[in-house]
């Protein structure tokens, strides 16, 4: 997200590692994996209403994790996913889920525009009148 302030741009980034549900039974638990994939199924059904274009209500309140990426999905932002796989034919099931997951999201269409106060534009357009105006006076 990029905001101006008297011509100074900032921007936001947010990054977000989501792990797959093996991984993280064995690291963390079961009822801690069972979260994970509550809020991963949340994130497959957004992006699925982002993608479909018919739903009237993208439910982004079904979980933590849909509501921190509300804006990076389906909101005024660039966004970039990175798919981490494993060439392992053990993880073939999880590599093929990775890539349909990705596959939806890369579905996603966003356009993103700068966020500028309309003061501030106004100001802008102003000065560049003023000094146009003085260019043809001298």
């Amino acid at each position: 997200v990029c905001f101006f302030f008297n011509d100074t741009a900032t921007t936001e980034i947010y990054t977000e590692q989501i792990v797959g549900s093996v991984r993280c039974v064995q690291e963390t638990g079961l009822k801690e994996a069972n979260k994970i994939n509550l809020s991963l199924s949340a994130l497959g059904n957004v992006i699925s209403a982002l993608v479909d274009g018919k739903s009237s209500h993208i439910p982004y309140r079904d979980s933590k994790l849909t509501r921190l990426l509300q804006d990076s999905l389906g909101g005024n932002t660039k966004t970039i996913m990175i798919a981490a796989v494993s060439p392992a034919d053990y993880n073939y099931d999880e590599t093929l889920s990775t890539l349909r997951y990705a596959s939806r999201a890369k579905l996603i269409k966003n356009q993103p525009k700068v966020n500028e106060d309309p003061k501030d534009t106004l100001l802008k357009q102003y000065e560049e009148e003023i000094q146009l105006s003085l260019i043809h006076i001298s």
